[in-house]
């Protein structure tokens, strides 16, 4: 090995989070890079043996690729999908993404409590003039059919006072879990939305909203974005796009970036919205290093084969990326309900918070 190179040894590390091979480079100004094998996530040990010799001699650049998969990848990954439909009430996916729905909410939670203080940070009991639990918020739960067969209806709201967005969502699955409850059917019906509910003018039920309350004009976080908006934001990605490179309008297709921005916005606070596309502009000259790598490499150009990161052929890519910096387990989860696949998104994020890492001078 060599002591040059690797003065304080080397360590090569694959993540069951990420799904990644990685390793950690220390550049000349003394920061850590984490850098991706060019290996597959389920690689066979053979593939990744074979990096090893070039990597340990510190020729970074000329890691040999493999595509050479690990000979139980494929059961591995069945086993994942049939977990992931058939699984038990604490790792199917409907949980997984309820736990990170829930997060995310905490988070927009924390930042307002903040800035103000939030109704958590009250004292016990009951308020005397509403007659609510004081000290705990009250969350709507929204859940989703997932089956359309189904005769049920296509999405059901619960109700739950709560300390916080998990305790709110384990309220209302352990209420409506029960056999014949809404939840009974393992499966059926996925959390997909849990947001803070503010009462209006006289107590309501702890888990069932009244049919006349006014739900449908008070706008939710993760509602549609106006159209005014996604066209400021596209503008925002195509000026920058184009500067990265070199590319025009004439070579983008138009409808599936606008279709992206717009899914993305969905994951921007109501409160944040009209400042988003300085925000994002700030974002994009900010990271633009960053950026320009990300195209240099896994561009049309780069080191993969074409289709295989297809997104960052996009427009719309460079607010994914922002996004994924900032609201990562909300992007997931909105994009889980609008889009086919996954893998499109996942590629980018791998790629995004892996694979550009600044000053390795690559």
């Amino acid at each position: 090995m060599n002591a040059q190179e690797w003065p304080s040894g080397l360590t090569v590390t694959w993540s069951s989070l990420s799904g990644l091979w990685t390793y950690v480079l220390v550049d000349e100004y003394g920061l850590e890079n984490t850098e991706l094998l060019p290996v597959p996530a389920l690689a066979a040990p053979s593939a990744v043996i074979a990096v090893l010799p070039a990597l340990m001699d510190g020729r970074h650049g000329l890691l040999p690729r493999s595509q050479e998969r690990w000979e139980h990848a494929e059961l591995l990954e069945s086993w994942a999908e049939s977990a992931a439909v058939l699984g038990d009430d604490k790792y199917d996916a409907a949980f997984q993404a309820a736990e990170e729905e829930a997060a995310s909410f905490l988070r927009w939670r924390d930042e307002l409590g903040a800035a103000g203080g939030t109704a958590g940070q009250q004292g016990a009991g009951r308020s005397e003039e509403s007659g609510e639990p004081a000290g705990l918020i009250r969350y709507r739960v929204v859940a989703q059919r997932t089956v359309a067969e189904h005769g049920g209806a296509a999405t059901l709201t619960h109700y739950a006072y709560a300390r916080s967005v998990e305790e709110a969502v384990a309220q209302v699955r352990q209420e409506h879990e029960k056999p014949g409850g809404a939840y009974g059917d393992q499966g059926l019906y996925r959390v997909v939305e849990v947001c803070e509910d503010e009462p209006e003018g006289q107590p309501l039920s702890r888990h069932q909203a009244p049919a006349t309350e006014p739900l449908a004009a008070r706008e939710a976080e993760g509602a549609e974005a106006s159209a005014e908006l996604i066209e400021q934001v596209l503008a925002v990605c195509d000026q920058h796009y184009a500067a990265v490179t070199g590319t025009n309008s004439q070579q983008w297709e138009r409808e599936s970036s606008r279709e992206v921005v717009g899914i993305a916005l969905r994951t921007v606070r109501l409160a944040d919205r009209e400042a988003y596309p300085r925000a994002l502009e700030e974002y994009l000259v900010e990271h633009r290093a960053r950026l320009e790598k990300l195209w240099r490499i896994y561009g049309p150009l780069g080191a993969f084969p074409l289709g295989v990161y297809h997104l960052v052929e996009s427009p719309a890519s460079f607010m994914l990326c922002e996004r994924i910096d900032n609201a990562p387990m909300w992007l997931k989860g909105v994009w889980g309900r609008e889009i086919e696949s996954d893998t499109p998104l996942e590629r980018l994020q791998e790629a995004w918070l892996y694979g550009t890492s600044e000053g390795d001078g690559r």
